[in-house]
């Protein structure tokens, strides 16, 4: 319950940010992903099967974070996991596999 409760202010504090927001306001990660944005300290995913996506990721050794806003559902998701095995050499899908796990649970929580 405590880690819904801590998303669920990041989302509050995010929610603020993400709808102003936009694809103006960010520039191309990489050439090969056109659709992935950054900027202002957020990546934005603009065409997502669950709509805009905003959010962050990080990596220290032996732990991987993560967190997303699912803007259209006015859901977030974060995360942190202790394990960084396949992350580092892309071996591994763990990591946007449970963020998809988890986007797709909560979403259809708030319906």
């Amino acid at each position: 319950m405590r880690s819904f409760l801590i998303a669920a202010g990041i989302a509050a504090t995010l929610g603020a940010v993400a709808p102003a927001t936009t694809q103006d306001d960010g520039m191309s990660v990489d050439l090969d992903a056109p659709g992935v944005l950054y900027g202002a300290g957020v990546a934005i995913h603009a065409e997502t099967p669950r709509g805009p996506v905003y959010g962050q990721g990080g990596w220290i050794p032996a732990y991987v974070s993560s967190l997303r806003q699912y803007a259209d559902h006015g859901v977030t998701v974060a995360f942190q996991i202790n394990t960084d095995a396949g992350f580092l050499n892309g071996s591994s899908d763990l990591v946007p596999t449970l963020e998809a796990a988890l986007a797709d649970l909560s979403i259809e929580a708030v319906r």
